[in-house]
């Protein structure tokens, strides 16, 4: 599913982030804006799967009603 990729993705970001903070090749300040906005990209794109589900799901009964 492309969402997982993405959430994949950033979750590489975050590794390299850390990496970074670890290695004092950024400070605490800007390790801390750059994680929270990652996190919330992550929290976007599961929520988004989480509605795409539900849209599915009411989809599909909604499709299961009209044949019975």
């Amino acid at each position: 599913m492309e969402i997982d990729k993405q959430v994949k993705v950033i979750k590489m970001k975050q590794e390299k982030l850390l990496d970074m903070k670890l290695d004092e090749v950024i400070d605490e300040k800007a390790y801390l804006s750059k994680h929270n906005q990652l996190e919330n990209q992550i929290k976007d794109f599961l929520d988004e799967k989480s509605r795409l589900k539900k849209d599915n799901f009411v989809a599909k009964t909604q499709i299961l009603l009209e044949l019975a």
